[in-house]
């Protein structure tokens, strides 16, 4: 995997993301998300994008998104398949408000990398260098957004025959979903699935850290605790980039123990994983710092050795 990452960087490289869109209208649109994200509607703009979460009420992730706005409406970018999750938590609360929730399958969304995605873009009439993380640039009728990360990524964003997406198409590599998904556990992008709704507190996966969370801006659902965790408490856990070693299974959710007992204390959880090679993992994981040390790990009662290990 890391070679194949190598050997793509040096051209122009795109994947179709599974990604949905909830489209929030109406006239309560922002009151409703601000009482229900982690991240501060009074810095959206048509020119910023927002990186953020919802949570339930005892402050765990439901799931992750990131917002854009458009006039006075918002859409919510996320996992297709976590659509339907972020739908229903969603709509518990929209009942209070005048809001409309609309989700929408006419958009494409590409990633895009290379060390040539700068002089392509920049042949679209985009000024990409200047141009901010995370910010909205908008071309042809399409969106255009830089991530923060070692290699040079974008989102490209609008209907299946808008002209950039078609030149993309035309002109750019085809990856898999696996490197890309291998690009964000480098950057420390974390990824909610079904299987791990509900697992993290957003400290767990480092959220603070990318700019997911406001600790200035007013109440929302689960706020108190996550407030709590920033100002009051002593953070155990933390999020790790690990390279594992293993002939377990291991997937996104699976939890990792100090020993294959039954009586094993908890170590670590798998944030998102990829399969390297044979027994080769490339992980996030959120881990209690002082048992990730001893690298005594377990899943299924099947050793888990870490060959590499960064804090993020």
């Amino acid at each position: 995997m890391r070679n194949n990452i190598n050997n793509l960087v040096d051209k122009l490289t795109y994947i179709n993301l599974p990604r949905s869109i909830i489209k929030i209208t109406g006239k309560d649109a922002k009151l409703f998300l601000q009482g229900q994200v982690t991240c501060d509607l009074n810095a959206a703009s048509p020119q910023t994008s927002l990186l953020g979460a919802h949570c339930n009420p005892q402050g765990r992730i439901v799931f992750l998104f990131r917002l854009i706005q458009c006039d006075e409406d918002y859409y919510l970018f996320l996992p297709t398949e976590i659509l339907t999750i972020a739908l229903h938590s969603l709509k518990k609360y929209a009942v209070f408000y005048k809001v409309q929730l609309t989700p929408l399958d006419t958009v494409t969304t590409i990633g895009l990398w290379g060390e040539q995605a700068n002089a392509f873009l920049s042949t679209s009439a985009l000024s990409i260098n200047t141009i901010a993380t995370d910010a909205v640039i908008h071309c042809n009728k399409a969106i255009v957004v830089p991530l923060a990360s070692s290699k040079l990524r974008y989102l490209v964003i609008g209907n299946p025959a808008n002209t950039l997406i078609q030149k993309i198409t035309t002109m750019a590599t085809l990856a898999s979903l696996q490197q890309w998904q291998y690009l964000d556990i480098l950057a420390g992008l974390p990824t909610i699935y079904p299987e791990t709704t509900e697992k993290f507190l957003p400290h767990d996966i480092n959220l603070h850290q990318i700019n997911g969370i406001s600790f200035q801006k007013g109440c929302y659902t689960g706020q108190e605790i996550i407030a709590r965790m920033h100002y009051k408490g002593k953070l155990k856990n933390h999020l790790y980039h690990a390279q594992l070693i293993t002939t377990a299974n291991l997937a996104a959710g699976t939890e990792l123990y100090n020993s294959p007992s039954q009586d094993a204390t908890w170590s670590a959880t798998i944030v998102n994983i990829i399969q390297e090679k044979n027994n080769f993992y490339l992980a996030l994981l959120t881990a209690n710092t002082t048992l990730i040390e001893q690298n005594q790990l377990f899943a299924n009662k099947e050793k888990v050795r870490i060959h590499q290990v960064l804090n993020l």
